[in-house]
């Protein structure tokens, strides 16, 4: 991850901005399973 940190900055902007992207494909996916399957 060294490439995206030297851009980032600081190893900690770098973990909350994937946590963040991760947050949302997770709920993009949830949503995704929602309208392929509705209940």
């Amino acid at each position: 991850m060294g490439f995206i940190g030297n851009i980032l900055g600081t190893p900690e902007i770098a973990v909350i901005l994937s946590g963040i992207v991760m947050l949302i494909a997770g709920i993009s996916l949830l949503l995704g399973l929602k309208r392929k399957w509705p209940q």
